[in-house]
């Protein structure tokens, strides 16, 4: 024995790496009976280790006094308390029901760290002055909060601070999860003996990412359930990571980080919000720069399409302060129908936070039929040639409506382009705005869905019309042309710039609409001589 204890003088207190070392030393000195040597042969192999994360260093596990919270005997209560959780998206649920039931270890709330919040906890020493860990001095609630390195434990005074029959104070901090699953708490003001203040308690949602459910969703929730047994949040809103061009992990060690400030000069704090905003929930979200050009190219359209309404608007001289007194046309009431049902379908999507679905279809409706079929319907009727006042008063009010609400709708994702436009027409921020409130939709046969695909089709005919007369397949002009539709599309399109289009296309001397009942809704023929 007492050489065995000589030998392991000589390892005690080593790191791994310097211990195996020495340990190979001793062994090449020491012989057996004989003269034998003990260590045969030294030869290197590999062999698989656990390394840290951020590191090549294997791990070395070190035995130590540690703080923990029991959560093995609260498994039954917190799976029966998370059930009442509403997950977004739903299926990030799985991972923590797969932590709760497969779970045996009990929550480690120490760490040996310099900074922390530390463990307000003292240690008498005895005559040798070492710590007597069995019999710990925990400081009262009332007396919180404690830094035992700076305040002393009641019935000792500084003098006795690491002293032989004194006191000293706990070494350890906080692990950061402790700390941190108290925010909910902390922001009801709650104060360790009074109920959380219930305006902020239970809080609306949890933003966080996938990676962290298992320590900072779980260990909200079971501080919550120890404390107050009830959630801390009625939702959970989980995001994804972001991941480089070849779908990597970023990492500072790795080096495939990327810093957004070259974007933000680049392409506008808008365009990389768009980007970031099309990434769905729960989901990690490959960086690319094609897109963040494509909510470049959104911003841009955005202001030349505000400039466009604002002229035309302007160029009305109609007043619109009062939309509620001027009557719609059928086509722009079929316009703002269509608008109200986007805003209600948007509006769930929010509800529901599917972020990325809600920007996706705003921007579809924006690009297709605001600016590609709405805006440029309505051009030829603020034209000089064709001036009626009450077509222009519909078509003005509608026109700055509908924008304004997309602006409204856009505002989440693209705040800077937004406001901006916004402060065109209107005082205040559009961020204190109120969401838009529309009707219910109207019961019976409403022909809005279809409406605007109608009229792409009636412009794909004039085009074509406009090609054929550039071609000259038809040099004189037409005296007369009538477009016969079907009966309910003729009402629709009325007011749609179907005659002005029709007059610019074949330059007729005369243009009208009309009807007949053997063509299918939503098609046209155009008759001309």
């Amino acid at each position: 024995p007492d050489r065995a204890n000589e030998l392991y003088a000589q390892l005690r207190g080593k790191p791994v790496s310097i211990a195996r070392q020495t340990l190979v030393k001793l062994l090449d000195t020491m012989h057996l009976a004989g003269d034998v040597p003990v260590l045969e042969k030294v030869e290197p192999i590999e062999h698989a280790v656990k390394c840290f994360e951020r590191g090549k260093k294997p791990i070395e596990f070190l035995t130590t006094r540690q703080w923990f919270v029991k959560t093995q005997q609260h498994q039954e209560a917190m799976k029966e308390l998370c059930e009442g959780l509403d997950w977004k998206p739903p299926v990030m649920k799985r991972v923590l029901d797969a932590w709760i039931n497969g779970n045996k270890m009990e929550w480690c709330i120490s760490r040996q760290r310099f900074y922390g919040v530390p463990i307000p906890v003292w240690y008498r020493t005895n005559k040798d002055g070492n710590p007597v860990y069995d019999d710990p001095i925990i400081a009262s609630l009332d007396c919180l909060p404690v830094n035992p390195h700076i305040d002393c434990p009641p019935g000792f005074d500084p003098t006795q601070r690491d002293q032989p029959n004194g006191f000293t104070a706990e070494a350890d901090v906080f692990d950061t999860w402790f700390t941190s699953s108290m925010t909910p708490l902390v922001n009801a003001q709650w104060d360790g003996i009074q109920s959380p203040s219930l305006d902020l308690f239970p809080a609306n949602v949890r933003p966080q990412s996938h990676e962290i459910i298992r320590t900072w969703a779980f260990y909200t929730a079971l501080k919550s359930y120890l404390h107050c047994k009830q959630l801390p949040w009625e939702k959970i809103m989980i995001s994804g990571w972001v991941l480089d061009p070849q779908s990597q992990k970023m990492s500072k060690s790795v080096g495939n980080i990327i810093t957004p400030t070259p974007l933000l000069e680049k392409y506008s704090s808008d365009a990389v919000r768009y980007w970031a905003s099309s990434a769905q929930l729960g989901v990690d979200t490959r960086f690319d720069e094609g897109q963040i050009k494509v909510g470049k190219r959104l911003v841009t359209k955005l202001f030349n399409a505000g400039k466009l309404v604002r002229s035309l608007v302007k160029r009305s001289a109609v007043d619109i302060s009062s939309p509620g007194n001027i009557r719609l046309l059928p086509f722009d009431q079929c316009v703002r129908l269509e608008t109200d049902a986007l805003i209600r379908e948007v509006t769930t999507l929010h509800e529901e936070y599917a972020f990325a679905h809600a920007l996706q279809r705003t921007e579809k409706f924006f690009w297709k039929a605001f600016c590609d079929t709405y805006l440029e319907i309505l051009k030829p009727r603020f034209g000089d040639a064709f001036r009626n006042r009450d077509e222009l008063a519909s078509g003005a009010v509608v026109l700055d409506g509908v924008f304004h609400d997309l602006l409204v709708l856009f505002a989440p994702f693209t705040p800077y382009i937004a406001e901006e436009l916004h402060s065109w027409s209107r005082p205040g921020s559009i961020h204190r705005n109120s969401w838009p409130v529309v009707s219910d939709p109207l019961e019976g046969p409403v022909l809005v869905t279809d409406l605007l695909d109608h009229v792409i089709n009636f412009k794909a005919i004039m085009h074509q019309l406009d090609t054929k007369r550039k071609q000259e397949e038809f040099r004189e002009s037409l005296s007369f042309a009538q477009v016969q539709t079907h009966p309910q599309s003729e009402v629709l399109l009325q007011y749609s710039g179907v005659v002005p289009e029709v007059y610019m296309t074949t330059r007729a001397e005369n243009v009208m609409l009309s009807s007949s009942e053997d063509i299918p809704f939503g098609s046209f023929r155009i008759v001309g001589k």
